[in-house]
């Protein structure tokens, strides 16, 4: 590691507790923030109007899209037992509802930002609570409202759900997303666990056996649709047989991707699992749980995929072409992509890399206060956050993160700096930790620092965060605020 002074952050003397700060957020649960990055909300502020963000609406940078068409799920079980995201038990006619409050949403904010018609679209995404509840006529409706706002033609479209639904009314939904003339359609299904009893104990014993997962598959790619199942691994009480046992049936379904993550489960979470002791009782500590996520990474390479983010494995004959997942890997580059969420809890980030200047907003996750606002024509968002060069820096690392390593050029193209000097008092313990490899074109995750990624942003971040927040409590000692 270099050593070319303090950097940014202060003194040397001011690391000394750096170590020390490392090594707890490292004995903690690890969790999957950074799909929402840098700041989380606790570090936004409310809404403030659109005119900052009409400034940043660069016509040359291309989007992605992510839709939310409804925050509703059914499973048996609260929240499948798990679940940490937004989500509200199912209602057919609030699900209407809130679906057609999405098409007034794009339509609106089409007509304030009409430069938007000039963008490239690369991708466009699905999801949020169960997307696939939604019948084909309204996803039809969605996705006409999408193609009237946006030129489609040349992007990816991604809808999400569980499988039974795909397989419904002889694959409507499969059918539908391949009538509608974009580069490349995709779904993603929500497995979890092919074990029937696991199933049950989330409540998802309705959501489609292999039997039915494997006609979707065979269906879909009949159709040129791009297929991905996403894995949970380190359930209670499951062996790492049966971790790779889940694995090797999502490989003989001749999926294209696989996204597996690491089970998010502690006391005091609010899912339903955690008020099991049953369920806790079957929990490992964090080592043995990182030990099963190398060999379940290593059990995916071995079978002929690649990983290309935290979570998300491809087979190797898709890498590098229009079967390649788009929207995540563009998520995660906000230096060339900007990003628009619609619906509830939607997300934006866009940036005016030259200005050093860049905006998150953040939609309300509420049905009933969405559905307020979109009629009393308030829009959706509830929050937002102004980056300052700090925060932009934070922006830019946390989201590289995620593609397994911090490309140093694209850093200095940016900011005109290195991030190895600006962030050198907090890499040195991470290289030490053996989480991260500082190599001459990049910083690059380790194996087992791609299990602690978590940690790893929070740690960077934590500083900057107590600086904006002013003081050290509950919002500050977790993750990004």
């Amino acid at each position: 590691m270099p050593d070319s002074g303090p950097g940014p952050l202060g003194p040397q003397a001011k690391a000394e507790g750096y170590p020390a700060e490392l090594k707890n957020r490292m004995s903690r649960p690890q969790r999957h923030r950074l799909l929402h990055g840098y700041p989380m909300p606790k570090l936004m502020k409310p809404w403030a109007g659109e005119e900052s963000l009409g400034t940043l609406m660069d016509s040359l940078r291309p989007l992605i899209i992510g839709v939310n068409p409804h925050p509703f799920c059914n499973p048996k079980v609260k929240g499948c037992g798990f679940c940490t995201f937004p989500h509200q038990k199912f209602k057919k006619r609030k699900m209407r509802s809130v679906t057609d409050a999405v098409q007034q949403e794009l339509r609106a904010f089409k007509a304030k930002f009409p430069v938007l018609e000039e963008r490239k679209v690369e991708a466009v995404y699905l999801g949020g609570g169960t997307a696939n509840l939604a019948h084909p006529d309204l996803l039809r409706g969605l996705y006409d409202c999408l193609q009237v706002a946006f030129d489609l033609q040349d992007a990816e479209l991604t809808l999400e759900g569980v499988p039974i639904h795909f397989g419904r009314a002889d694959f409507a939904q499969l059918r539908l997303l391949a009538e509608r003339g974009v580069r490349q359609p995709r779904i993603s299904m929500g497995v979890q666990t092919f074990d029937p009893a696991r199933l049950k104990s989330m409540g998802r014993q309705a959501f489609g056996t292999r039997e039915d997962i494997q006609a979707i598959v065979e269906q879909a790619q009949a159709l040129g649709l791009t297929t991905s199942v996403d894995l949970l691994f380190n359930l209670p009480h499951q062996s790492l047989s049966e971790m790779l046992a889940d694995l090797d049936e999502a490989v003989q379904l001749g999926v294209d991707q696989v996204c597996a993550y690491n089970l998010v489960l502690f006391g005091g979470l609010g899912t339903q699992w955690s008020r099991e002791p049953k369920q806790m009782a079957g929990m490992r500590g964090v080592e043995a749980s990182c030990e099963n996520w190398l060999a379940v990474r290593e059990h995916l390479l071995d079978s002929g995929f690649v990983q290309s983010t935290l979570t998300n494995f491809e087979r190797a004959e898709v890498q590098g072409t229009d079967r390649a997942f788009a929207y995540e890997r563009c998520s995660f580059s906000p230096e060339t992509y900007d990003g628009l969420g619609f619906g509830p809890a939607g997300i934006t980030v866009v940036a005016d890399p030259a200005a050093l200047r860049a905006t998150k907003l953040l939609n309300t996750s509420d049905a009933d206060d969405y559905l307020r606002r979109i009629d009393e024509s308030q829009g959706a968002l509830l929050h937002q956050f102004d980056c300052e060069v700090e925060d932009l820096k934070l922006l830019h690392l946390t989201r590289q993160l995620s593609l397994l390593r911090v490309r140093r050029d694209s850093y200095k193209e940016w900011f005109g700096s290195d991030p190895v000097e600006d962030f050198r008092l907090l890499f040195e313990p991470l290289a030490d930790a053996e989480l991260v490899v500082v190599e001459p074109d990049a910083v690059r995750l380790t194996p087992r620092g791609m299990f602690f990624a978590d940690t790893v942003a929070g740690f960077l971040a934590f500083p900057r965060v107590l600086e904006v927040f002013g003081r050290r409590d509950e919002n500050t000692e977790y993750f990004m605020g």
